[in-house]
């Protein structure tokens, strides 16, 4: 996880000019107090004594800290060790409360030094890079600064924006901050080709936001999510694919919400095949008929309009195997 967002976050800086640095971001003065995490974390359990035939107690060091604050804040402290290097880091994040949506992250070396200070978003999916962020070495001394606001200085729609419009158009509550059911990403000219989840930026594009809202239904219906793109320039907010989520939160059957021509674009995919909707229909006839043949039972059609469906209609032989 640390190795992406070092890649994504040089990435942004390339070709930038160098920023300005002032004295007091020359040398980090934070520091993590070591030897005050490691008293704070040990805590009494219990493990089994095979010899004595019964549970004793003993000291065990837990990996992290929660600290609440009056105003909601939430503080994690936390140790790390990378199995495969014996590298030790120590992580703080700081969590503010709603409707704020952006958190501060901090990596320390083992000698408890700054690392990394960055802002980011730990309420959502995706990568979302917002504000400053500090790289310094073992010594304390700043080795470089990004200014990660410069992505959006060409557009209207920042992270901060973009969260008061789906907000306001009932996507996503500020309030409420829920995990786990909403997915973003920033696309524009410099996006790496890997960075996207459904939507691609191509050339002749504005800058747009990639947003996912995850629906899980709690009446028995089945759980789906809506791929919306969020124009960067103008805010305007356009449903682009729907798609049905297995009890696992996995998608499939991607629907496309914009294209309703039964000639063109993708409806199903069956075998390997694309098949647009106008030829899964004629498909899904022909197979319903030699169904109803094998099976002595009526053909007869029965298109009847699926309420929850208005751009589709009640299938009668649903291919799914």
């Amino acid at each position: 996880m640390l190795l992406i967002f070092f890649i994504g976050s040089f990435f942004s800086c390339s070709g930038q000019k160098k920023e300005i640095i002032t004295p007091e971001e020359m040398y980090a003065t934070e520091k993590f107090n070591i030897e005050k995490f490691n008293q704070s974390r040990k805590t009494i359990g219990k493990t089994y004594n095979s010899s004595e035939d019964k549970y004793v107690e003993v000291n065990k060091m837990g990996d992290r800290i929660i600290d609440s604050l009056s105003d909601g804040t939430k503080i994690i402290y936390e140790v790390l060790e990378y199995v495969d290097t014996g590298i030790i880091e120590y992580n703080e994040s700081i969590t503010p409360p709603p409707p704020g949506m952006f958190c501060i992250y901090k990596i320390y070396y083992p000698n408890g030094n700054l690392k990394t200070k960055y802002t980011k978003m730990n309420i959502v999916g995706g990568d979302i890079s917002f504000g400053l962020e500090y790289h310094y070495n073992e010594k304390g001394r700043l080795i470089d600064k990004v200014d990660n606001n410069k992505l959006y200085n060409d557009v209207k729609i920042n992270p901060e924006v973009l969260f008061d419009i789906l907000d306001k158009e009932g996507i996503y509550s500020k309030k409420e901050r829920q995990k786990g059911i909403l997915s973003v990403q920033y696309h524009y000219d410099k996006s790496p080709k890997n960075w996207t989840f459904f939507l691609t930026f191509k050339k002749g594009d504005t800058p747009f936001w990639e947003v996912i809202r995850s629906y899980y239904l709690h009446d028995g219906n089945q759980p789906y999510a809506i791929v919306y793109k969020v124009d960067a320039l103008t805010g305007e907010i356009t449903p682009i694919y729907k798609y049905m989520l297995d009890r696992a939160g996995a998608p499939f059957e991607l629907i496309p919400l914009q294209n309703n021509n039964k000639t063109s674009s993708v409806y199903k995919t069956y075998t390997g095949k694309e098949y647009t909707q106008k030829e899964w229909e004629e498909l899904e006839e022909k197979l319903y008929e030699e169904y109803a043949r094998k099976n002595n039972i009526s053909s007869a059609k029965n298109d009847k309009k699926d309420p929850n469906d208005p751009n589709g209609f009640t299938s009668r032989f649903l291919l799914d195997d």
